[in-house]
């Protein structure tokens, strides 16, 4: 399951992810490679490119604050999620575009990254009363839009929300079902998600759902 922590970041793309990794802990991988942080944006695309790596580890000085370093051919679109639990430690889910998924989406201008993430979730689900208990981690996409090379930058909060109403669905995003599942029940959705979304589910474990 995908990870984030001080020392590497991973970055899904549609068929493999990127392992970015502290320079310093180089000499202990065999395969090692060790480029200047600077052409990081030419990695990214090269991997999209070769469909045939599932997985790519690359050094660099910071693995952490490694955005700084990316030129402008890659646009930056920040977004912000919720990981939303009621009181019966039931988990708010969306069925989006033929996969279970979370809601999520971007930070308008103007916005806090607090502020957006319980909007999205608000938007896409029809709910209130939502509360951020603690921030889960931040996940990193990377795909191709109109022929622009995209990396996304997400940020993922713990929510809780004593809401008893009907949710509902923001058809308009192609979501067509939003509903609360259990500890067990989640599992077998996510058997049909996204790599970045397991990573949220495996933070939200970790934290105590």
């Amino acid at each position: 399951m995908a990870r984030t922590n001080i020392m590497e970041t991973i970055i899904h793309f549609s068929s493999g992810q990127i392992i970015l990794k502290k320079q310093e802990n180089a000499n202990q991988d065999s395969h090692q490679q060790v480029i200047d942080c600077h052409k990081l944006s030419k990695e990214f695309i090269f991997f999209d490119m070769n469909k045939q790596l599932a997985t790519k580890t690359i050094y660099v000085a910071d693995p952490v604050n490694f955005l700084q370093d990316v030129d402008d051919s890659v646009q930056l679109i920040e977004a912000a999620g919720g990981f939303v639990v009621n009181p019966s430690h039931e988990a708010l889910v969306i069925y989006r575009r033929g996969k279970w998924d979370l809601p999520k989406g971007k930070i308008d201008k103007g916005e806090s990254i607090e502020e957006a993430a319980i909007r999205e979730v608000e938007e896409e689900c029809g709910i209130k009363d939502l509360i951020i208990s603690k921030k889960l981690l931040v996940t990193y996409h990377c795909y191709q839009l109109k022929q622009q090379f995209v990396l996304k930058k997400t940020h993922w909060f713990w929510m809780d929300s004593n809401f008893a109403g009907t949710l509902v669905p923001q058809q308009e995003e192609g979501i067509w079902k939003a509903e609360w599942r259990s500890n067990t029940e989640i599992e077998d959705l996510f058997t049909n998600t996204y790599p970045s979304i397991l990573e949220v589910l495996h933070a939200a474990r970790q934290a105590g759902f």
